[in-house]
């Protein structure tokens, strides 16, 4: 009988020695077929249905309590909320934008009457026509030299006439 075991281990080793010094050609190793036998020891227990204990405590971490569903309701009630709230922002901003672009369009149509109104009156308007009317009909005379009165301001600032220029031209 040991010489029996001596024979397979020696057979053992060879078959080992051979894989090993046998050279694969390719990029694929061969994977030896090594299927153990179940022994007594590594034979699974016979499948038995859980604890009824553990059935509980499955079907009620599985089970929804008003707490969480509350808990659920409120966290979504908020969301929805505030996407509301930031829509109407939005559309109160692009409301605003869209009545500040109209406002400016108002007004360079505006700015663009008044300057073709005043080029339309700037030329229309000749001095001496208004000064020859200014004299003919109304009777105003041209202004004379001794009328002309130059002034010196003592502090360099407008002068408001509430009264009379003096005749020196020195205001006090």
């Amino acid at each position: 009988m040991a010489a029996g075991r001596r024979h397979q281990n020696a057979n053992l080793q060879g078959r080992e020695r051979d894989y090993r010094s046998t050279y694969v050609y390719g990029n694929a190793v061969p994977v030896p077929d090594y299927h153990p036998e179940p022994t007594t020891e590594d034979s699974p227990a016979p499948k038995r249905g859980p604890n009824p204990q553990i059935k509980r405590n499955r079907r009620r971490a599985r089970s929804i309590d008003g707490s969480y569903t509350f808990y659920i309701f409120a966290t979504s009630a908020i969301a929805v909320l505030a996407c509301v709230f930031y829509l109407q922002l939005q559309v109160d901003n692009m409301n605003r934008a869209n009545n500040v672009a109209y406002l400016q369009n108002r007004l360079a149509q505006a700015v663009e009457q008044n300057d073709v109104t005043y080029q339309a009156v700037s030329r229309a308007v000749n001095l001496e026509v208004i000064r020859s009317r200014a004299i003919n009909y109304l009777g105003m005379r041209p202004k004379c030299p001794e009328q002309v009165i130059e002034y010196q301001n003592p502090n360099n600032r407008h002068v408001i006439v509430h009264n009379e220029i003096p005749a020196h031209g020195v205001i006090p």
